[in-house]
Order: C-alpha cells, then sequence, then structure tokens
C-alpha cells in the first residue's frame, strides 16, 4: 500500500474485468476515524482486505514501539 498524500493510501487494484478497480484509505490513523473508497467489484477485494490488515498492523506496532 503506498501513500499517496498526507493521510491518502493507495491499494492498487484489478478486480476481473476492472484493471483500475483501486482502493483508497482515507484519514488519520490516529483519529480512528478512515474512510475507504472501493471502486472495484463486490466480494473480489479479499487481497485489498489483506493489504488493509497489514497496515493496521504495522501502525499499531509502530504505536507500541514509540
Amino acid at each position: 500500500m503506498a501513500k499517496v498524500h498526507n493521510n491518502v493510501y493507495f491499494i492498487p487494484g484489478q478486480d476481473d474485468f476492472i484493471p483500475d478497480s483501486h482502493v483508497y484509505i482515507i484519514g488519520n490513523p490516529d483519529s480512528k476515524d478512515l474512510s475507504l473508497v472501493d471502486v472495484g467489484l463486490t466480494g473480489k477485494g479479499n487481497y485489498k482486505i489483506e493489504s488493509i490488515k497489514k497496515l493496521v498492523l504495522t501502525f499499531l506496532q509502530s504505536k507500541g514501539s514509540s
């Protein structure tokens, strides 16, 4: 997952016949209020969910070490 701008993250996506079904996660992780924008097909984004879980885990680990 790439950081595009302050508090905007990008997950590249390709769901079946939609080659640009990307996901954007918008918000400050400290606020516990994030928005998810997924333009992909319903039920085809398991790889995106795994990427989000990794982001959350990385964030939580970094909070624990500070």
